[in-house]
């Protein structure tokens, strides 16, 4: 921005990965655009993926959310998978699969609702004394959730 005209047209373009299948969470940052430039390029980016006109000053914070965050989400998926292939004895593939639906699944009910939260769905599956509350409260006590909170300040 230092080596143009101040008032020249920008943007900021960051997709993530899955850009490859079509499935990225693009960010966008724009500076002196014009309304139908800046939805010029979020139609544009929305043919692979989701595109999300953000502030510049949000760009750091984002990008760790939705491109650091692919690591950190496929971090859960090869943990996950070493449980299910070391200690339950599911084939790599199979459970590789199954963990990718579920990802899917979870990603298409926050994705379709406007007014759920993750809280919510988590209550759906959880029920006194089951199966899933014991998995949860292990997670928390192994410290889940401020391993992932760290893990996104340090990339910022």
């Amino acid at each position: 921005k230092e080596y143009v005209d101040k008032d020249m047209t920008m943007f900021r373009v960051i997709p993530n990965t899955a850009i490859s299948c079509l499935a990225s969470t693009t960010l966008i940052a724009e500076c002196n655009a014009l309304p139908g430039q800046t939805q010029m390029l979020l139609d544009l980016f929305n043919e692979m993926g989701l595109s999300i006109l953000i502030e510049e000053k949000q760009m750091t914070a984002a990008t760790a959310l939705t491109s650091c965050g692919i690591a950190f989400v496929l971090k859960y998926v090869q943990a996950a998978m070493q449980a299910g292939i070391v200690e339950v004895g599911i084939r790599p593939k199979d459970a590789m699969k199954m963990l990718a639906q579920t990802l899917d699944g979870a990603a298409q009910l926050l994705l379709t609702d406007e007014n759920t939260h993750p809280a919510i769905e988590i209550d759906k599956v959880t029920t006194p004394g089951g199966i899933t509350i014991k998995g949860v409260n292990q997670l928390d006590h192994d410290g889940f959730t401020s391993a992932v909170i760290n893990a996104v300040k340090a990339c910022m």
